[in-house]
């Protein structure tokens, strides 16, 4: 079966009424009208179509636009929706006798259930969309077929059908540039309008990246230094919230820590000084990425790269055929570099989390089209990712912190060696581990 997770539209903010009573706002109506139309369209070809939607007044009226522009008009409300019960999910889906269900509800359910059902991860920004292939009564997993941001909804009136990867890599790769910069687009508005959302200036800059290794899969059909030119761009753009992220790792770190050791961050002189640079950091960013010229300067990098891949003489490959063996050559890099571990060292381990990032990447954009050798390893190499990011992390805070705070004060300056300690101590644990050679031992067996 067939399910599609829709997202709620853009609602009054919180605090203002109960949260089921929270409805869009004027804009967030306006864009649903104007974008969900084109996913009805998608559905009127399908037989038996159901819409659930949670009882929450924003859910309510974004299934009413979706289902203005159907034949089937009916909503059938599902209280697990908005409470976000898995298991009831699990069970709705194996009684129901539909062949698509569109389920509108809320973050973070939403992503939760198809990293459930599919091992994938996806985020759901206001309005956004997915489809995945369900199979409700076997034990494999699901499969992401295609993921869309609110305003990236009308590309499905140019999909041959309800699988992009079903057509040439040059035409896969060129949708998927056109979703990722549509996600660029939207996590730029969500920074601008919660830049105090931690996660908001992650996500826009975990966004510009996943578009930069769009771009190293598109090498063949560049010019090497137009290749270069847009990766530097791309580059420089997704540097301007480097810093910011930084002070937010390390707010993050610290405050945990004083938590695990029953203190009161708020308390903490370095929190407070930490949050402090952050408001200049932030500022800085917000000015930066607020000016039309930031987007437009990448909407006009993304048009021309997209158009320069479609006139490219280049000969066209099915795209199977091109992630496959793209994702085999950085796996074996990657496993390579890790079998031959023998020193703990910064610049040995960063080169294969980087590479690691970019495995990710590319493999949750063409997720839906991997076999199960290919989503095994996505998770292995996911968990090393996370391994070797937390170890580079405890090493490079301990730069960090200096460059940003300094030992500015007596008081301070105890709270500073205080987090390096902290951090040294952390990264020890790491060498430890990493010396140990058995979780690496783990995955030489599992190759042989």
């Amino acid at each position: 079966m067939r399910i599609i997770f829709l997202r709620h539209g853009e609602a009054i903010e919180r605090g203002s009424v109960d949260d089921e009573q929270r409805f869009l706002t004027e804009r967030g109506k306006r864009d649903l009208e104007s974008n969900l139309p084109a996913l009805a369209a998608y559905l009127r070809s399908r037989n038996n179509v159901e819409i659930w939607s949670s009882p929450k007044i924003r859910a309510i009226e974004t299934a009413q636009i979706l289902t203005s522009g159907m034949e089937n008009k009916d909503i059938r409300f599902k209280d697990f929706i908005g409470d976000g019960d898995t298991e009831q999910l699990k069970s709705e889906l194996e009684k129901t006798g539909a062949e698509t269900v569109v389920i509108v509800g809320h973050q973070p359910y939403l992503s939760e259930w198809v990293d459930e059902l599919c091992d994938s991860e996806i985020l759901f920004q206001k309005g956004a969309a997915a489809e995945i292939e369900y199979y409700p009564d076997s034990d494999q997993k699901g499969k992401v077929l295609w993921h869309f941001p609110l305003k990236g909804l009308k590309q499905l009136a140019r999909m041959t059908g309800p699988e992009v990867e079903g057509n040439s890599f040059r035409q896969d790769l060129m949708i998927k540039m056109e979703q990722n910069f549509n996600q660029i687009a939207e996590n730029r508005n969500r920074f601008l309008s919660e830049p105090d959302d931690v996660e908001s200036a992650h996500q826009l800059r975990v966004s510009i990246r996943s578009f930069r290794s769009l771009i190293s899969l598109g090498k063949k059909y560049l010019k090497p230094e137009k290749y270069q030119d847009y990766q530097d761009q791309f580059r420089q753009s997704a540097a301007e919230i480097s810093t910011l992220r930084e002070i937010d790792v390390i707010i993050n770190t610290w405050n945990e820590h004083l938590l695990d050791q029953k203190l009161d961050p708020s308390q903490s002189v370095l929190i407070q000084e930490l949050n402090r640079k952050r408001n200049i950091e932030k500022d800085r960013v917000i000015k930066i990425v607020s000016k039309n010229k930031y987007i437009d300067r990448l909407t006009k990098s993304s048009n021309d790269l997209i158009k320069t891949i479609r006139k490219s003489s280049e000969k066209d490959v099915p795209t199977q055929k091109v992630i496959d063996a793209r994702l085999d050559k950085w796996y074996q890099y990657i496993l390579k570099r890790m079998i031959n571990y023998n020193e703990f060292n910064f610049s040995y381990i960063h080169p294969i989390r980087l590479k690691c990032k970019k495995y990710r990447y590319v493999s949750e954009n063409f997720y839906g089209i991997l076999d199960p050798e290919h989503r095994k390893r996505h998770q292995d190499v996911k968990k090393l990712q996370t391994l070797l990011g937390n170890t580079c992390d405890a090493i490079r805070n301990q730069e960090a912190i200096l460059k940003i705070i300094g030992l500015s004060s007596p008081a301070l300056e105890q709270e500073v060696i205080a987090f390096i300690n902290y951090e040294k101590e952390i990264e020890s644990n790491y060498r430890k581990l990493f010396d140990s050679r058995e979780w690496l031992q783990q995955i030489s067996e599992k190759e042989n």
